[in-house]
């Protein structure tokens, strides 16, 4: 059995919002949650016209 849930959220309640608020026609898709022994990680793509752009954004937003 399969469930295949679509959604969407609001920038400021996903921890890459701040990041995307900066960088227009940047979308993320959550693939699956993978389960490690410490913590759940999220298996994601992201499309961005400048994804170059975008990947030192998140980096200078998460610091």
């Amino acid at each position: 059995m399969s469930i295949i849930t679509e959604f969407t959220i609001d920038s400021n309640e996903f921890v890459f919002g701040a990041s995307m608020a900066k960088i227009p026609d940047t979308t993320i898709e959550l693939e699956r949650i993978v389960p490690t022994s410490d913590a759940v990680m999220p298996f994601f793509w992201v499309e961005s016209d400048d994804f170059p752009r975008f990947e030192s954004q998140v980096r200078d937003d998460l610091q």
